[in-house]
């Protein structure tokens, strides 16, 4: 068979899939709040688009609903998504990495275990 590895996206590839995911959803979002939800995407879109709606949601409670960069900035620091676009999941799933099990290697059983999250979220949102 062909073995391929995927890349991650690059940034401002994955502004113009934010862009795009919120003409398609009916949301107004400014260049500059597309690029906010870019840069914590993780270079993917999947992420792109769940942190798009969140975002969106945020925006219809709190303002007029118009995505721009401070809004989304705001947004995402209440959610608890950092600079590199980490969650509060997947900060804990690195803590429980490092300091109970000294980098691994672990399996994904005994992650979710000591976490204390279902297998399948593990394997959704962080692996």
């Amino acid at each position: 068979g062909i073995v391929q590895r995927l890349q991650f996206y690059e940034v401002k590839d994955l502004q113009k899939i934010v862009l795009r995911s919120a003409d398609i959803l009916g949301i107004q979002i400014e260049i500059t709040g597309a690029l906010e939800i870019a840069k914590r995407s993780r270079g993917t879109p999947r992420i792109a688009n769940r942190l798009l709606r969140r975002v969106r949601d945020f925006a219809d409670v709190k303002t007029d609903g118009v995505i721009h960069q401070q809004l989304a900035h705001e947004a995402l620091i209440t959610l608890k998504v950092d600079e590199r676009g980490l969650e509060q999941l997947d900060r804990d799933y690195l803590s429980i990495m490092t300091q109970k099990f000294s980098g691994g290697p672990v399996g994904l059983d005994t992650l979710s275990t000591a976490i204390g999250e279902e297998r399948g979220t593990l394997e959704d949102m962080v692996e």
